[in-house]
């Protein structure tokens, strides 16, 4: 579980708390919504509970796993993907296949992992030049990326905001999956209908829960 209690959060040299006192949690096999407004805290609050940045001791924890301990960076690693907004801000790779192949380090039966995650992501046989790609299938490549690593929970942030009608009901119905397999989702999102796939939605306003 991703267990949230009396999170707060400054930035350097900000004289205000981003975060004032956010207490919540993410189940596996749960999508939980978090929404509100531009600058009410809710990418800080993916960026702390994937690690990006180290929170305080004793506010997030990753199935009993401080966060806020910075020697326990590895271990949220294995268990905490993210996905940001922009896929191409993650890519490194021309090819799909180096891409993944990357992620997977030097990982026993890296090729049929490969294919197993690009099943999941539909996008087998789709070819293997990311120029080629839409913003939606780069995003879903960067989710095989994630998904590559065997995480047990995503945060996913704004994940389709930059892509198509069409893009966004690929990713959702991927979300759908990945909640079925056990995998627990916090999904940051400003759009309504995006959140109403998740088994809850959170808002916050002003780093405060509402």
């Amino acid at each position: 579980m991703i267990k949230v209690q009396n999170l707060k959060y400054k930035y350097y040299r900000s004289r205000s708390l981003v975060l004032q006192d956010v207490s919540f949690n993410v189940a596996k096999s749960e999508v939980v919504a978090l929404i509100g407004k531009n600058g009410s805290g809710k990418s800080t609050i993916g960026r702390l509970v994937s690690g990006i940045i180290t929170p305080q001791k004793n506010q997030v924890f990753i199935d009993e796993i401080d966060v806020g301990i910075k020697k326990n960076y590895k271990d949220i690693f294995a268990k905490v993907g993210i996905v940001f907004q922009n896929p191409e801000t993650q890519i490194i790779f021309n090819n799909v296949h180096d891409e993944l192949k990357f992620a997977l380090g030097k990982r026993a039966n890296v090729e049929g992992i490969v294919n197993e995650v690009l099943e999941q992501v539909g996008m087998v046989n789709c070819g293997d030049n990311l120029w080629d790609f839409s913003l939606g299938q780069k995003q879903r490549i960067v989710l095989a990326e994630i998904l590559a690593r065997k995480p047990e929970y995503l945060v996913l942030d704004e994940p389709t905001t930059m892509i198509d009608p069409a893009g966004k009901h690929e990713i959702w119905k991927i979300i759908r999956n990945l909640k079925l397999q056990g995998i627990g989702i916090l999904l940051i999102t400003n759009s309504n209908e995006e959140a109403s796939i998740a088994d809850r939605i959170i808002m916050l306003r002003d780093g405060n829960i509402e």
